[in-house]
């Protein structure tokens, strides 16, 4: 939202009324996993120093026709003025696309986008071209651009880069290259611990490098602070369209307390779906949104014709079938992981898969054999001395935590300032992936896994499950070569 807000749509549709406005051009672009998953190293036929040529040209090709779309829009609303469409025009196309034969029927802005996007179309098709666009292909194509555009010609540019985060290792590194040349700011949204800060040239970003972190994961502080921004958030969306419902009228948990509860399948309530989105508002968003339109059909075909000004309450039937289904519909994020595990040969998305499966078996063996289900209930773990882990376990571990199905919790440093956060070696179920497991939403702390028997995992899940249910259960630590692991 907040990279929305800064770009240059939402500029215009506030009449340029913030300071904001007045000094910058936010230039917004989504890394959409449509647009990346095509141009992966993997795909690529060529040495790597080709392949960072050819990537950097794609992320240029995409943020450039953001620029030119942005500016066509400006001079449609008639906001902007060009003193020569047609010079303009000519001008890019003589710098950049000069190889390019029939280029256009009319050189405008219109047709100009219609052969960026031919070209970008080409690159994900062929995945390598004999050309590539100038190192400095950004700096060139604004400057041309400010030299027939008055009303940009003082105005700085800040590119918006959106779900950094489905970018790849190697696609990030490339990226970083434009971050640290320093020739525009940038604002990075991106999950937590999402982020790699290192140029193709092993290069760290540094504080003076000109972007700004955003982070756009998830709220797992003060749980009561994030119930209430969560509220809000969807009474305001309700509001806006004219419902007076609130939130939390329209979502009732069950009544009949013989038929509630996770062993039963039921995960209704406002708490419980506030529970479920595990910190992402926009899991919270989706599950209400779904929840709505299930119920509410009229919704969909008489919005803008119907006379309502309540929406129909969404009953815990229907909720706990959207739940299922977006429970289900992220375990499948698992088929969507790329790549071969090296050391086992394996598909990768076979290695996540093994992983999810034998946690969720160990968490429901833990809620059978506990006294009370609800308070022992576990959907997390803890490893100790992680420079154990083998390349198997650490694969299955990253894209685990990539994919959504696993999250990587943060906690304060200090009680005093809550917002400095420290990365623990600790993972927990994506709380949405529970109902699939039928696991109940409480948490408590785990008990840490040794590293080295947490590789067992790939090689003999079936005694790892053995092992690590007795431990959670009974205390009894797991043994590696019949030698009982040290735990504190």
């Amino acid at each position: 939202m907040m990279l929305k807000y800064l770009s240059y749509e939402e500029q215009m549709n506030r009449n340029f009324c913030e300071e904001w406005d007045k000094r910058y051009v936010g230039i917004y672009l989504k890394f959409k996993n449509t647009v990346v998953d095509t141009v992966t190293l993997e795909l690529f036929n060529g040495t790597r120093q080709e392949w960072t040529n050819y990537f950097l040209s794609y992320v240029n090709l995409l943020i450039g026709e953001r620029i030119i779309k942005c500016l066509k829009i400006a001079k449609d609303e008639k906001i902007v003025s060009i003193d020569s469409e047609k010079d303009l025009v000519s001008e890019i196309e003589f710098l950049f696309f000069y190889f390019i034969l029939n280029k256009f029927e009319k050189e405008d802005l219109k047709n100009l986008l219609l052969l960026i996007s031919r070209i970008r179309n080409e690159f994900t098709q062929k995945h390598f071209l004999e050309w590539t666009l100038p190192g400095d292909f950004l700096e060139q194509l604004i400057s041309t651009i400010k030299d027939h555009v008055k009303e940009w010609s003082e105005k700085d540019f800040y590119i918006l880069l959106d779900e950094y985060d489905n970018l790849s290792g190697e696609q990030q590194k490339i990226v970083n290259t434009l971050v640290k040349n320093r020739s525009f700011s940038y604002k990075i949204g991106v999950k937590l611990f999402d982020m790699i800060y290192e140029d193709v040239h092993g290069r760290l970003l540094e504080k003076n490098n000109d972007f700004t972190y955003v982070s756009t994961d998830r709220f797992d502080l003060r749980p009561e602070r994030y119930k209430e921004f969560v509220i809000n958030v969807a009474n305001k969306r309700l509001s806006t369209y004219g419902y007076k419902n609130t939130i939390v009228d329209l979502l009732p948990s069950e009544d009949d307390k013989n038929r509630r509860g996770f062993e039963n399948g039921d995960y209704s309530g406002i708490e419980n779906i506030i529970k479920l989105s595990s910190g992402i508002i926009r899991d919270f968003l989706e599950l209400c949104k779904d929840m709505v339109y299930y119920s509410n059909t009229w919704v969909l075909k008489e919005r803008n014709e119907s006379s309502k000004d309540k929406l129909d309450i969404i009953t815990p039937n229907i909720q706990n079938t959207v739940i299922k289904i977006h429970s289900n519909i992220l375990y499948e994020n698992v088929d969507r992981i790329g790549g071969i595990d090296d050391d086992s040969g394996k598909a990768r998305s076979e290695i996540a898969r093994i992983l999810i499966d034998n946690l969720a078996e160990i968490f429901n063996n833990i809620l059978i054999g506990s006294e009370s289900n609800e308070d022992r209930t576990v959907s997390s773990f803890q490893l100790k001395e992680v420079e154990k882990l083998d390349k198997t376990s650490t694969n299955a571990l990253n894209d685990s935590v990539s994919y959504r199905l696993l999250q990587v919790p943060y906690s304060p440093r200090r009680p005093q300032e809550i917002t400095k956060y420290a990365p623990h070696k600790r993972y927990r179920f994506h709380r949405l992936l529970c109902p699939r497991f039928r696991l109940s939403l409480a948490d408590r702390w785990p008990k840490e896994i040794n590293a080295e028997f947490f590789n067992e995992i790939f090689s003999n899940p079936k005694n790892f499950v053995s092992q690590i249910t007795k431990y959670f259960i009974k205390n009894t630590p797991p043994t590696i070569d019949r030698k009982i692991t040290d735990y504190e």
